[in-house]
């Protein structure tokens, strides 16, 4: 286990006074519940001024869905990057049990935690009563439906709520006198597709006589359905099925789903305010137990009826109406109002961020229409505030709820006055009808917003793949990403082979609401900040979902996408497309790095078969050389013995000499040569060679003689080395041109070998080049010297 994060309060990396940075973890975002979690963080984050970070890191050591490749962003949090934590327990423990979530959440003290849905030990939690709400469920299966051999699909079995829940549907078996069956019991993982396979198992392995199925989320329940529609069996007719959570999928599928409601935008809403808190240094709750209750829908059997079935039905009414004589409606009303005002705001389920006024606007209008049988303010009121919610994407389907509380808290108190309780009759069915066409609105107007992202889904996609080289892929990013509404997005490359690694390079980076645009540099930065110093927008407050960049085993990075869309799939599947297309961008790369490795390899080869070859050919010469020498000696030994006879002659002779002879000398006379057939030759002996390091050489003489006087081979040779020079200068950047220049101005002789690479020191020159750059011994017939240059290195 990793060691806590030691960080001092001076090291904080939050400045006094300044709006704080939430973490998240979080599994993924691709399901309703999670993203109904995160929608409440973010609502109760913009009222603070706070800003959030998501770390989508995958169930805790989880082996499908990849999860040990997204564990890896979890090591990316600390107070480098946010000032406090948020834990999505439930998710998050599903492989590893509680005890060891709480182990492995101790590695992020002293960040302030707080978790969600199920307790952590030593830190703050917001907590669901799971009993209150399942108990409920199961009884109305028993009691109002009349069914009593009830299947259940279980959730992991270290998730604790699952086991709760599990526990509730035993006690309630026992309560009604039902006997358990364990062949009625089915493991599940709170995945749709784990209960299609409950139903595989129970009618075609088990062969159960099932009359319904309990599931311990909507996941499953639904999966469920998906799979009894499939036999031909039908819900609920034959068999009846009821979830757990109450996402949004739950009332619109066919039959709607009866589940039990957890209130998860207001669990994301009170572990924010409880955190902040925290940071801020004030003690807060240290757990908060948030109520359940039972949506009867259609697949249980109920009839269509909006409404909720309270689990706390033995309460007794807020107000009671006194039969011994009527009560002045206004009177009574005002009595219950805050009652009435708590109902109409629990059954809108927090979905109304902010200003919570809008129930007793809603109120007063209603009570002055009633009194007006004119009168629209109660139609007005709603279209104004439905409206806006609609725009801002809130489920108009909570709004029916709220008409049903007001009219189950209201009628009892129009029961002496029915003139009043027909108008009010009217008012109600009038707005219900007004909603319908609202909600119809909206879910076309959702549905043709989810074409427009598939459809821009499907085009990013596309360009992604076909982007074959990093520069194309960051010019994909940053152009077509803004299209989806992100404003702001950071790419970057772990720097290293760790996972992750202790540094990363920032590869893309763009802010739609900046005034200048940053720009990722080559340079590195610890990964724990996420980005660069002051890269991430400043001055404004944001949300980041943090994904990790994957190829099967292999971290390649991770991304930071600043959230637009509410729609935690599409920042999945744009994880899914970079990571496919940041690797083959990667292996695009490889491939040309090994072939210009190969290249210069084979470059080199060409050098040295050229240079065994010039040895090859001094071979020659030295054994040419050497017969030479052998013929010279045998000469000298000749004329030694030609000298002793001479001089035996000598003194035969009387002292009188012979005729002289004259000696040749040691070096052999210059010869006059046309120098440019000389380095046309020397340019056609390095063909291969050039060829092979990408680059051709241009050589226009002005005229076709130009004339030395000198060795031919040598002149040769000094040209063969210049070009090798120009050859190796151009392998840095891949190839090039290489001129060559050979002119005569006056009585001066130049020869200039440029390029395109990186050339070579100055002082470098007088070891690389014999004869050196100014050559004394060649020249033009009047003696003149020729000068050889090569260019030096540039900037």
């Amino acid at each position: 286990m990793r060691a806590p994060i030691a960080v001092s309060n001076e090291k904080r990396r939050r400045k006094e006074g300044s709006p704080a940075t939430l973490g998240l973890l979080i599994d993924f975002l691709e399901d309703d519940y999670q993203n109904a979690v995160l929608n409440g963080i973010i609502d109760a984050a913009r009222e603070r001024g706070a800003s959030l970070i998501c770390f989508t890191g995958g169930v805790i050591r989880a082996n499908k869905r990849a999860g040990g490749e997204r564990n890896a962003v979890y090591d990316l949090v600390g107070p480098e990057s946010v000032d406090g934590l948020l834990v999505m327990a439930g998710t998050l423990s599903n492989t590893i049990g509680m005890i060891e979530l709480s182990r492995y959440c101790e590695r992020y003290r002293p960040l302030p935690i707080c978790s969600i849905a199920v307790a952590i030990d030593s830190f703050p939690s917001v907590l669901i009563d799971n009993m209150s709400g399942m108990w409920a469920q199961i009884d109305h299966l028993i009691k109002v439906h009349g069914l009593r051999r009830i299947a259940f699909l279980r959730g992991p079995d270290a998730n604790s709520e699952a086991e709760r829940r599990f526990r509730v549907y035993r006690d309630v078996l026992a309560e009604n006198v039902i006997p358990q069956n364990p062949s009625l019991v089915v493991q599940g993982n709170f995945q749709r597709a784990s209960g299609a396979e409950a139903v595989r198992v129970l009618l075609d392995e088990r062969h159960a006589d099932i009359q319904a199925i309990v599931a311990a989320n909507d996941g499953m329940a639904l999966g469920a359905i998906e799979a009894l529609h499939a036999r031909g069996k039908r819900v609920p007719d034959d068999i009846a099925v009821v979830g757990f959570d109450d996402i949004e999928e739950a009332r619109l599928s066919t039959p709607a789903l009866t589940t039990v409601r957890q209130p998860l935008h207001e669990q994301g809403r009170r572990a924010t305010q409880i955190l902040l808190e925290r940071i801020d240094g004030r003690a807060g709750p240290e757990r908060i137990i948030l109520r359940t209750e039972l949506v009867t829908r259609r697949s249980c059997g109920c009839l269509p009826r909006p409404g909720i079935v309270r689990t706390d039905t033995g309460a007794p009414p807020s107000v009671i109406v006194d039969a011994s004589g009527p009560e002045p409606f206004d009177v009574s009303i005002a009595a219950a109002r805050d009652a009435i005002l708590a109902d109409m705001t629990k059954a809108a389920r927090a979905l109304i961020a902010g200003d919570l006024g809008w129930a007793a606007r809603l109120l007063d209008a209603f009570t002055a229409d009633l009194a007006d049988s004119a009168g629209t303010s109660f139609l007005s009121t709603f279209d104004a505030i439905l409206r806006d919610e609609i725009l801002k994407g809130g489920d108009s389907s909570a709004w029916q709820e709220v008409l049903s509380m007001m009219r189950r808290r209201i009628l009892p108190h129009l029961a002496r006055y029915p003139e009043r309780a027909a108008r009010a009759e009217d008012l109600w069915h009038g707005i219900r009808i007004w909603i319908s066409g609202a909600e119809a609105r909206a879910q076309a107007r959702q549905s043709l917003m989810s074409q427009r992202a598939a459809r821009l889904l499907g085009e990013i996609g596309t360009a992604l793949i076909t982007a074959f080289d990093i520069d194309t892929l960051i010019s994909t990013v940053t152009r077509e990403l803004p299209r989806l509404g992100i404003a702001s997005c950071y790419l970057s490359l772990y720097d290293g082979d760790r996972t992750p690694a202790e540094t990363s390079r920032l590869l893309v980076a763009y802010d739609t609401s900046a005034e200048v645009q940053p720009r990722a540099t080559e340079a590195t930065f610890p990964s724990r900040k996420l980005a660069p110093d002051g890269m991430l927008p400043a001055g404004r407050r944001s949300d980041f979902v943090l994904e990790p960049l994957f190829f099967k085993e292999e971290q390649l990075g991770f991304v930071l996408f600043e959230m637009g869309p509410r729609h935690g799939a599409i920042y999945e599947i744009l994880r899914d497309q970079l990571s496919a297309a940041l690797k083959g961008a990667l292996l695009v790369k490889q491939v040309a790095d090994k072939d210009r490795e190969q290249r210069r390899l084979l470059v080199d080869l060409e050098k040295r078969a050229f240079q065994l070859e010039r040895a090859q050919e001094a071979l020659k010469e030295n054994q040419a050389k050497l017969g030479t020498a052998r013929s010279a000696a045998k000469e000298a030994v000749r004329l030694a013995s030609n000298a002793a006879e001479r001089a035996s002659n000598f003194t035969r002779t009387g002292g009188r000499p012979p005729p002289a002879r004259e000696s040749s000398p040691g070096e052999a006379p210059r010869v006059p040569f046309n120098a440019v057939p000389c380095t046309r030759d020397a340019i056609a002996l390095l063909t291969n060679v050039i060829r092979q390091a990408g680059c051709r050489v241009m050589f226009e003489p002005p005229s076709e003689v130009v004339e030395l006087s000198g060795a031919p081979a040598r002149f040769a040779q000094i040209v063969t080395n210049l070009l090798m020079n120009a050859v190796d200068a151009s392998l840095i950047k891949d190839g090039g041109v290489i001129t060559v220049h050979l002119s005569r101005a006056g009585n001066t002789v130049e020869l200039v070998i440029s390029d395109s690479g990186g050339g070579i020191a100055p002082d470098a020159l007088p070891k690389l080049f014999e004869p050196p750059p100014i050559v004394r011994g060649y020249g033009p017939p009047s003696d003149r010297p020729c000068i050889f240059r090569s260019p030096a290195r540039r900037p």
